[in-house]
């Protein structure tokens, strides 16, 4: 159990280590990336052009979809969730208004479960051992 243990507590921190070094190769990529990009965006900005419009566009796309993922997705589930429940209530009540009319619709009477049928076993079948259930037919 001892080793188990230490076995869960090494592979823990192992997970860490491997998560802290992945941060650590996005900022070293990340650096060299937006060295390219200074690069680039270098010769614009000595001689004074301005840069592309269409360009910034495109680098918002994603932007926009995260946005709309993170407060879009949430807001149509609950305008979705509160529609399916007015959806609910409605047939509640026509339902209500049905079975006060005279239909017949009433509480339903308890159930005795010596009448239900849950499954009839078409052989007999014996337990060999205290976990298993012994069967008759019918």
């Amino acid at each position: 159990m001892l080793a188990l243990t230490f076995m869960g507590a090494h592979f823990s921190f192992a997970m860490v280590a491997v998560v802290d070094q992945t941060g650590q190769l996005r900022s070293a990529l990340g650096s060299i990336i937006g060295l390219f990009g200074l690069v680039r965006w270098m010769p614009d900005l000595l001689t004074g052009r301005r840069p592309i419009v269409g360009a910034l566009r495109a680098s918002e796309k994603p932007l926009v979809i995260f946005l709309l993922a993170i407060f879009g997705v949430p807001y149509a589930m609950h305008k979705l969730l509160r529609v399916l429940a007015e959806q609910q209530q409605q047939q509640q009540q026509q339902a209500q208004l049905a079975g006060g009319a005279g239909a017949g619709a009433g509480p339903l009477p308890p159930l005795d479960p010596s009448q239900l049928t849950f499954a009839r076993a078409l052989y007999p079948f014996d337990a060999s051992s205290p976990a298993e259930l012994a069967l008759k037919e019918n």
